[in-house]
């Protein structure tokens, strides 16, 4: 009886190992396909926080606000938020998460509108960016950077204020 108990034991404790080992197996080499990138140069429309935005995908892995030619939020818009990441979800399960790493030319152009940015992360900021943005337009930021790059765009410091932004996002259609 002893040693047909300590076999059922040991057996077990070969499932165990094997069925641990496939997993990990599986964890490692499914991250690659879960987790892709897309190529330099794509962009994507993304609605983390509520408003159509696109973003580009750049050389380094991160992402911009718009393309550089284009607006990149819709005109009628009258606050925007720049979260510090974004992830574009693809048909088959894929997904790739993206930094948001700076606010493109153009990115708001014609958006009239538009009297408050908020900005969570830290983002260099490309000539002509606020290209049609009317002059009482305010930017929140919580980030130091962010806000020294924006008053290098010639963001006044007084439409500049610089607190804490912690926002959660739930995004309708999007797997909770």
């Amino acid at each position: 009886m002893k040693i047909e108990r300590g076999d059922c034991f040991m057996k077990r404790i070969y499932q165990k190992i094997i069925s641990m080992t496939l997993i990990i197996f599986l964890l490692v080499f499914s991250s690659s396909t879960v987790f892709a990138t897309l190529d330099p140069g794509t962009w994507f429309m993304h609605y983390k926080t509520g408003v159509e935005s696109m973003y580009f995908v750049k050389a380094d892995g991160t992402v911009a606000l718009g393309d550089g030619i284009n607006s990149a939020i819709p005109a009628g818009v009258k606050e925007f938020i720049i979260p510090a990441d974004v992830t574009f979800f693809q048909e088959s399960g894929i997904v790739h998460p993206y930094g948001v790493s700076s606010i493109s030319s153009n990115a708001f152009f014609n958006c009239k509108n538009l009297r408050k940015v908020y900005i969570e992360g830290k983002v260099s900021i490309d000539e002509g960016a606020f290209l049609g943005l009317p002059k009482e337009t305010v930017f929140v930021t919580g980030n130091r950077m962010t806000a020294v790059a924006l008053m290098a765009a010639g963001i006044p410091e007084e439409r500049i204020t610089y607190e804490a932004i912690s926002t959660k996002f739930v995004a309708l259609g999007d797997s909770i």
